[in-house]
């Protein structure tokens, strides 16, 4: 079942059946860069990816001459695209979502960081009554280390 591609739209062909989906022209190399450009997708499509119609203005969608010539016949309009047509109605505000962690993994991380931070801590008041300052500039190098990855 096809599904839209674009940035923020859920359009599939089940939830939408009068929709109707476009490939992306990826012979004309020159207007799959424009369509790519217009998309402004985070990861490159698959090959197999479509587009919903409601992503063109209407000047670019032509009515299937099949639909005009017998509307009665067919239960949806059905749309070709004019050759110069590009998508360039959706909305980029929707960002995607951000990987997060099981509560289970929030929980093991923690843990981590907070032995690593007492284990540090640990080390540093160790020698802290020594006067090796090699030593000492190496745990601030792994203090900065820690602080900065994190």
């Amino acid at each position: 079942m096809p599904t839209c591609c674009a940035p923020g739209c859920t359009r599939t062909h089940s939830s939408n059946p009068e929709c109707t989906f476009f490939t992306l022209p990826w012979t004309n190399k020159e207007r799959i860069r424009l369509w790519l450009a217009k998309l402004k997708l985070v990861h490159p499509p698959a090959k197999t990816a479509r587009i919903c119609h409601y992503h063109f203005e209407e000047k670019f969608l032509l009515l299937d001459p099949k639909y005009k010539i017998a509307p009665h016949l067919y239960p949806k309009p059905s749309y070709r695209l004019s050759a110069d047509a590009y998508p360039s109605l959706f909305s980029h505000t929707v960002v995607p979502k951000e990987r997060t962690l099981s509560v289970a993994r929030q929980r093991k991380r923690a843990r981590l960081e907070v032995s690593g931070y007492n284990a540090l801590y640990g080390c540093i008041d160790c020698f802290a009554e020594s006067n090796d300052n090699m030593f000492l500039s190496f745990l601030l190098q792994m203090f900065l280390w820690v602080s900065i990855h994190h």
